[in-house]
């Protein structure tokens, strides 16, 4: 008899100690918070946006695009873009990572990024090297505060932080400029 009671206090003792720990607040609510996951996931996407006169405006291509549920904003990973300032303008852009958030006209670029286009007079396209660049689809312009490199045939220029009129053709090199200018 004596061993079926203590078997029935070590169960009851179980069972409080279980629902004190069930019970216990240690500051969650609720159960244990799960990590959101991305409300999609592609892989090689391609986004084309069209103007209002139904021209291509740009073409975003990516290896892999997420959402951040918690701010919606899409992850990108290998990005390439094909960019129409104008109509005969085209701008060519490539990085490794890439954010977009929802409904803005601004891809934030980064890692290796590179803009290349061919203006008016270049034999060779002029192409612009950086660590990071912020694209504006709507307002046409490509911005850094970061170091950057421009080579455009045998010339080169070097700059911290730049501003670029894609549609105009303009560049404003912000700080610490050196360039090299070859006949």
């Amino acid at each position: 008899m004596i061993p079926r009671i203590l078997l029935l206090v070590a169960l009851l003792a179980l069972a409080v100690l279980v629902l004190r720990i069930g019970a216990r607040n240690d500051g969650a609510e609720g159960p244990l918070a799960i990590p959101e996951t991305p409300r999609y996931y592609l892989r090689a996407a391609t986004v084309t946006e069209f103007g209002a006169d139904g021209a291509v405006r740009y073409e975003l291509a990516a290896e892999r695009a997420s959402e951040d549920p918690g701010t919606g904003t899409v992850l990108l990973e290998t990005v390439t873009i094909d960019y129409l300032a104008e109509p005969e303008r085209r701008w060519h852009v490539t990085a490794e990572r890439g954010h977009l958030a929802h409904g803005a006209p601004v891809v934030e670029l980064e890692g290796s990024v590179e803009l290349t286009g061919r203006g008016e007079g270049l034999l060779q396209p002029a192409v612009l090297r950086s660590p990071s660049l912020s694209l504006d689809t709507e307002a046409r312009v490509a911005s850094t505060a970061a170091q950057v490199e421009l080579d455009f045939g045998r010339h080169s220029l070097h700059a911290k932080g730049l501003q670029a009129d894609l549609k105009g053709e303009t560049l404003q090199l912000e700080s610490l400029v050196n360039g090299r200018f070859l006949p």
